[in-house]
């Protein structure tokens, strides 16, 4: 074999290494091999996987229930995104939700200031950007209220003329995507006046496996168990990414859609403590029983998954605390939903819940950006054998960070 320094990740010749450290550890490869896996110079370490690894995993993804509605970018810049989490009611008709630059316009040297007339309402202002002397994008800095139709929008100032364009009223669901400078990439749909930002870290990842030593030691078994591998790495990927969407903290791991309603204050009450009915829940959801409390519009709510504290399994007494679906019972058959949206479970608090805690998680996954970095995926194969399973163990790590872009696409609903 060849001892280059580099290897194409996507050729035979890598492939072959790579399964021979699988089988066989770094006792098997030369210091050249070993550079060759480890693509020097990258500072990934060693057990870089091939390219067709990126294909299973990404294609694995893209089936899960949650990752494949979620908005996935591959990147490994560090960058900075907003977040809207602001109040307005999300299903007002009166606000200005939307606006489309009709003409750019020629000749601004400065953005233009923007003005909004008409329409019956007030509050509503607006900012312009400018490229190459035209104005390229409206951001809504303050969406008004009253309005009954569209107002209209002129620009005035930077020394330029001939810009137009139109105001669309309608829910915050409506509003345009974003792009942050620097990325290639479009955002979830974003609301406006959101100053608050979220910084893209791309954590470590660490998922596990273990292998039986027959398997490994069996001189047939280099292709079964690079396959045995890359399915359970796939799977335990899937589950921890999805851990974290749902419930992460933001700071070692990505940002939770569960976290995340708890600090933006977007939680509801059921109402009644000790009649969770299916009715009392969607009540919440849709703020009846709290009208402090910004409704899901419904834009938000038919793309929703409900998420299940799966605490309400663990112990319930029928006479004091009914099951908070009829047909739950402990054992919820998959597939079931609730109201049309699809369910998953989850722990969601750690001991069955009591007052404040969080019963079901209405996520809309659409409002939530992945960025992951499969092209750093390494696999490290330890040299401790486990004697009670006579097993090797495999540690997988992949750089990964997200976080829910806008605050109206969750919504927890607690006991009383």
């Amino acid at each position: 074999m060849a001892t280059k320094t580099t290897l194409d990740r996507g050729g035979d010749e890598y492939r072959h290494l790579f399964q021979t450290y699988l089988r066989h550890g770094v006792n098997r490869l030369t210091d050249a091999e070993t550079r060759a896996l480890s693509l020097s110079g990258s500072g990934l370490g060693s057990g870089v996987a091939p390219t067709g690894w990126n294909d299973f995993i990404d294609t694995a993804m893209q089936q899960d229930a949650i990752l494949s509605r979620v908005r996935v970018v591959q990147s490994s810049e560090k960058f900075t995104a907003p977040i809207y989490v602001g109040s307005p009611a999300l299903n007002n008709t009166s606000v200005v939700a939307r606006i489309d630059v009709t003409a750019g316009g020629s000749g601004y040297v400065s953005a233009p200031t923007v003005a909004f007339t008409g329409g019956g309402g007030s509050g509503a202002t607006a900012t312009a950007t400018i490229d190459g002397g035209a104005v390229v994008s409206v951001a809504i800095t303050n969406a008004g209220s009253g309005y009954t139709s569209a107002p209209t929008i002129s620009f005035s100032g930077g020394s330029g003329s001939g810009a137009t364009a139109d105001a669309v009223i309608g829910t915050e669901g409506l509003r345009t995507e974003s792009y942050t400078s620097g990325t290639q990439f479009a955002l979830p749909q974003q609301g406006s006046g959101g100053s608050t930002t979220y910084t893209f870290g791309l954590k470590k990842v660490h998922i596990w496996a273990r292998v039986s030593n027959e398997l490994l030691e069996d001189s047939a078994s280099a292709a079964s168990v690079e396959q045995f591998l890359l399915q359970e790495f796939a799977s335990e990927l899937k589950t921890e990414i999805n851990r974290q969407i749902i419930i992460g903290n933001g700071t070692s791991e990505c940002q939770g859609a569960f976290n995340s309603a708890k600090a933006y204050s977007r939680t509801a009450s059921t109402g009644v403590a000790t009649t969770n009915k299916p009715s009392d829940v969607i009540a919440a959801a849709w703020a009846s029983t709290n009208s402090a409390l910004s409704p899901m519009a419904h834009e938000q709510w038919i793309n929703s998954v409900a998420v299940i504290n799966s605490r309400l399994t663990a112990s319930f007494d029928a006479t004091f605390y009914p099951p908070l679906f009829p047909v739950f019972m402990g054992n919820m058959k998959q597939g079931t939903t609730v109201e049309g949206l699809p369910t998953i479970y989850h722990r969601l608090s750690d001991t069955n819940p009591t007052s404040g805690d969080t019963l079901v998680m209405f996520f809309d996954p659409s409002k939530y950006l992945l960025v992951t970095n499969f092209a750093g995926f390494t696999v490290t194969r330890l040299s401790e054998r486990y004697a009670d399973t006579d097993s090797t163990a495999f540690v997988a790590s992949v750089r990964a960070d997200g976080a829910l872009l806008h605050s109206s696409g969750v919504l927890n609903v607690n006991r009383s």
